[in-house]
């Protein structure tokens, strides 16, 4: 009886597999799945709500960015198609503007562009590895911009951005926050990755984040995919007991969250 049993269970298995097996192939690999316009209409996990943003906050300008449509892939910057096209799951509208524009180019290029769009030109500037403060003085010039860009992406990099921004504790994790770590033991690069969006769940406390990130060589920005849980892609549910997060492969510990300095 109990052999009969495990054979009736491992049969009724089956058609819940070809489900998922089907659902992947027609639903979890497409990018944007849902066709959202945004990442802000990509909807959080039954149960949660997003948390409020001040109108105007970096948090809110990268809530709103724009999507590329249901079924756009990601590329390298010489336009070839990326390996591992599953792990993003939505590509963000923004053109890449140099073959070098990798992990932390990426969080400073939306950053630069939330300052830009709202005329705070002066305000765009980031550290370089040597600690030179690399100060935007192009004003409304797009192309100015796009060649002070440029410079910095040759000049700063995982180790510069993490020392100029601000620790922060991950439980208080919050839209255009950052995660980043330098290349240390065994890690021959750092990586960084920009948090998207988040949301709570009210009953339970607990907070769903989407991050966005480019790599190495030079990709696309694109909204990740939770691999670990690909129903509730592409939120990542924070774990109150654990020490960090798993993210892009990668876990990053608690003393890698960080914000900006204002």
């Amino acid at each position: 009886m109990k052999k009969a049993g495990r054979i009736i269970l491992w049969i009724s298995a089956i058609p819940v597999t070809l489900v998922a097996g089907v659902a992947w192939l027609l639903w979890g690999g497409v990018g944007n799945p849902a066709g959202r316009d945004t990442i802000g209409d990509i909807r959080p996990p039954l149960g949660y709500e997003r948390v409020d943003l001040p109108k105007g906050s970096f948090g809110a300008f990268i809530r709103e960015f724009p999507l590329k449509e249901r079924g756009s892939h990601m590329h390298y910057y010489d336009g070839s198609l990326a390996y591992g096209q599953y792990f993003g799951y939505a590509v963000l509208d923004l053109p890449m503007i140099s073959p070098i524009e990798q992990c932390a180019d990426g969080v400073m290029r939306m950053r630069a562009e939330y300052l830009y769009g709202a005329g705070r030109y002066g305000r765009i500037h980031f550290h370089s590895v040597d600690g030179k403060d690399m100060r935007y003085r192009g004003g409304a010039d797009r192309k100015a911009l796009e060649k002070y860009l440029s410079q910095v992406y040759g000049s700063a990099n995982t180790a510069s951005l993490r020392r100029e921004m601000k620790p922060k504790d991950l439980h208080d994790i919050a839209p255009g926050d950052v995660l980043v770590y330098e290349a240390r033991s065994a890690m021959t690069y750092g990586h960084a990755v920009l948090v998207a969006d988040v949301a709570v769940n009210r009953r339970t406390g607990k907070k769903a984040v989407m991050f966005v990130q480019s790599s190495t060589p030079a990709l696309t920005m694109h909204v990740i995919r939770d691999i670990l849980h690909p129903v509730r892609s592409p939120w990542v549910i924070l774990d109150p007991e654990e020490e960090g997060v798993f993210i892009s492969g990668i876990r990053f510990a608690n003393s890698d969250l960080r914000t900006w300095a204002e």
